[in-house]
């Protein structure tokens, strides 16, 4: 639904403070899926490479992949690490030198395709570039946060916070948040699919996922309304 993410995009979410628990994060991560079990990762939607370097500091194998040129050229001079590669892809691609021991979604960076259809198929892709015992990792906003965020069934909101603008619209019935941001004379607006926990657990099983496990921080919390949703799964 959306062109390639651009540097300003990125900006926008460091200067909302989206990246500021990164390495923390990657930490919690290494600590579940241990390099010598688990040696290579493909970090799919990987942007300038933020959990991909984090990766390759724990001592990973890591295969950054996204669809934004300009993002991945930034990743390749400001996040380079001997043990990462960056390639431009999209996520419904075969990538890399597959099959992957450990593949990591974050940002919320899923339901992007047109269609439920074409999510589903984004799903069936990662099981396919997993190795047998493979583990994936993903870091969504679901429908219940979405709900609070807006105060449901409210569907427009704005907020402003050191300088960004966002402007938010969500279309309930088809389950569409779309997200105009904004910073002096730069704009990029997104839209995201959003899912609720049980859509994306039986869209998991029917990718063949198993071994399904939900969230609400990388550290295994309790999932609440007011926190993304992290979910664990195996192949």
């Amino acid at each position: 639904m959306n062109e390639p993410f651009p540097l300003f995009f990125v900006n926008a979410s460091d200067v909302l403070g989206r990246y500021s628990e990164v390495d923390k994060n990657a930490s919690l991560i290494s600590e579940r899926y241990p390099v010598a079990q688990f040696p290579t990762i493909l970090d799919m939607c990987s942007g300038v490479g933020h959990y991909s370097y984090a990766f390759a500091t724990h001592g990973y194998c890591v295969t950054g992949v996204e669809l934004s040129e300009d993002q991945v050229a930034y990743a390749r001079t400001n996040n380079a690490h001997t043990n990462v590669e960056y390639l431009v892809g999209s996520m419904e691609e075969s990538v890399g030198s597959s099959p992957f021991s450990l593949l990591t979604n974050t940002y919320s960076s899923f339901g992007y395709m047109v269609s439920l259809e074409k999510d589903q198929e984004v799903l069936c892709n990662w099981f396919n570039l997993l190795s047998i015992g493979g583990a994936l990792v993903m870091e969504l906003t679901d429908f219940e946060r979405v709900k609070h965020v807006f105060a449901y069934p409210c569907a427009h909101k704005e907020r402003v916070t050191n300088s960004v603008r966002e402007e938010l619209w969500m279309d309930w019935g088809n389950q569409i948040l779309t997200v105009r941001y904004s910073q002096n004379d730069k704009v990029y607006k997104s839209q995201t699919r959003v899912y609720a926990k049980s859509q994306l657990i039986s869209m998991l099983r029917d990718a063949g996922f198993t071994d399904i496990h939900t969230y609400g921080d990388f550290a295994q919390g309790l999932k609440t309304p007011e926190k993304r949703l992290i979910i664990e799964c195996r192949k």
